[in-house]
């Protein structure tokens, strides 16, 4: 009766017909919970509708009654690289491929995970063992691309995509991605070429439409600028993921759609976690410990100017820990910023036209925030975190606070207060059940003034009508009015420029 129901199901399971697979596949095991091809078939449903979690724990308990199953160890593998966990994907795969040596699609998966881990040179090995297997595996062409393009191998990594594309004209990845690698090229018209290839093919790829859009404007493309900027607002509206928030701010200057778009990518993103990482815990220790996220710790404008703040902090009095999410270039300034905190914890991530293997395959971070303040972040217990979680804290907080999406991976110290020099900022930090009070004034090298307005607003910056930017270094002359914000992020209400 078991091989008949089963016959059912797997019949219903390949004509679409999920929810009655379901049910049959759960009838087998109420008659034999020990059955292994009902147990691993409903994992694979539950895989098939997202629900990864559920399906990596059906798919593990499967593995118990039979461990030599290759394409079990493989689906799972996959569930846990669409939940962000690379190092438990990499033992499936490798236990997958040593029951199946030739098991290509896990040699290849393989190398996805690996690079998850940072482990590039170990990623393309395995990748070209795929292709060594299967010249014409388009997938591993492309995945081979983006392990270069990560590594900044950006010629190769084109070829690579265009062997994908060769193979597979219509791969959505791959035009994606051989488009993003001429970007990095500074190729914005054949980029763009292949985002509008990529459209018409799948029109609501997520994000692709404002990339499009965005090296068009690299391109100095106006004919379609004032359609596409009316075609991404009505994206908006209708909650689509049209266009990254930082992408959208050099677009649009309304603010409810730059603060619509911030929330539709936090939403699909980085949603809010069903376990909060805080949980009222007090956290005691000698010195007060303050993180900062960036993806600038590198030779950069921003790191340039906080570096000297960086390597001021009282080390008698604070704990400092840098939290890198972008590029290490090895420079001196890398290497400066480095020395400059207790604790330097890189988690470059995966940059978003690099997934292919599920939405969020950034390397991860686990950190218990404390009750700290919202401007500078406190870490109190370093554990794992997806960045994204970061990202995500400090969007919907200035949401919240500034009624207007904030700059994507930009933390309010980078941009509101020391990275850009805004002085009269205070900062609350909780320690031991009292609020201290860390005035900008009081950081070595910092004076308080009064900022005043020096040029008028160029048309489609991210900031929006009637601000103007502030040159907070030039103290000739004091605008002496009270300003509406202590919290202001270095732009204030257009003045007539004093001279």
């Amino acid at each position: 009766m078991n091989d008949a129901l089963l016959q059912s199901a797997v019949r219903a399971h390949q004509a679409g017909n999920l929810a009655e697979a379901a049910r049959l596949y759960s009838e087998v095991l109420r008659a034999n919970p020990r059955h292994f091809p009902a147990m691993y078939a409903m994992g694979f449903l539950h895989y098939q509708i997202g629900r990864f979690e559920e399906a990596s724990r059906i798919i593990g308990d499967a593995l118990r009654i039979n461990p030599r199953s290759p394409e079990a160890f493989f689906t799972r593998g996959c569930a846990l690289q669409r939940l962000n966990r690379a190092a438990e994907a990499l033992v499936c795969f490798d236990s997958a491929l040593a029951l199946k040596p030739d098991l290509i699609e896990a040699q290849n998966n393989r190398g996805m995970a690996l690079m998850a881990l940072n482990r590039d040179e170990q990623a393309l090995e395995s990748i070209e063992l795929a292709l060594a297997l299967d010249p014409s595996n388009a997938g591993a062409w492309n995945n081979r691309g983006c392990v270069l393009e990560k590594s900044g191998r950006h010629e190769e990594a084109l070829a690579c995509f265009g062997k994908a594309i060769a193979i597979q004209p219509r791969s959505v990845d791959a035009l994606i991605n051989h488009g993003s690698a001429l970007a990095s090229l500074k190729r914005f018209e054949d980029a763009a070429a292949d985002f509008a290839k990529a459209l018409a093919i799948e029109p609501e790829h997520p994000y692709a439409q404002g990339n499009l859009v965005l090296f068009r404007m690299h391109a100095c493309h106006w004919r379609h600028f004032a359609r596409d900027k009316a075609e991404i607002a009505a994206a908006l509206r209708a909650g689509k993921r049209a266009i990254y928030p930082f992408v959208n701010a050099a677009l649009s200057d309304s603010m409810a759609e730059q603060l619509q778009c911030a929330r539709i990518w936090a939403a699909n993103d980085a949603p809010a976690s069903p376990t909060p990482l805080w949980r009222g815990e007090t956290y005691r220790h000698e010195r007060i410990r303050l993180a900062y996220v960036s993806a600038d710790f590198h030779a950069h404008a921003t790191v340039a100017l906080a570096a000297g703040v960086f390597e001021s902090h009282d080390r008698n009095r604070f704990e400092t820990i840098a939290i890198s999410f972008g590029k290490d270039d090895k420079s001196d300034m890398r290497a400066r910023v480095h020395r400059a905190f207790d604790r330097f914890i890189d988690v470059c991530p995966i940059g978003p036209h690099l997934r292919h293997i599920g939405p969020r395959e950034h390397a991860t971070l686990r950190a218990r925030m404390p009750r700290a303040s919202r401007h500078v972040v406190g870490v109190e217990q370093i554990r794992e975190l997806r960045i994204e979680d970061l990202i995500a804290r400090q969007m919907r907080h200035q949401q919240k606070l500034f009624k207007k999406p904030g700059r994507v991976g930009a933390m309010p110290l980078r941009r509101a207060g020391i990275g850009h020099r805004l002085n009269n900022l205070v900062f609350r930090i909780q320690r031991r059940g009292a609020t201290f009070r860390l005035a900008a004034e009081r950081v070595k090298g910092l004076r308080p003034r009064c900022p005043r307005i020096v040029s008028g607003r160029r048309p489609g910056t991210a900031h929006g009508r009637n601000v103007a930017p502030v040159n907070l270094g030039d103290t000739r002359k004091c605008c002496r009015r009270r300003h509406a914000s202590p919290y202001a992020y270095g732009f204030t209400r257009r003045q007539k420029a004093t001279t």
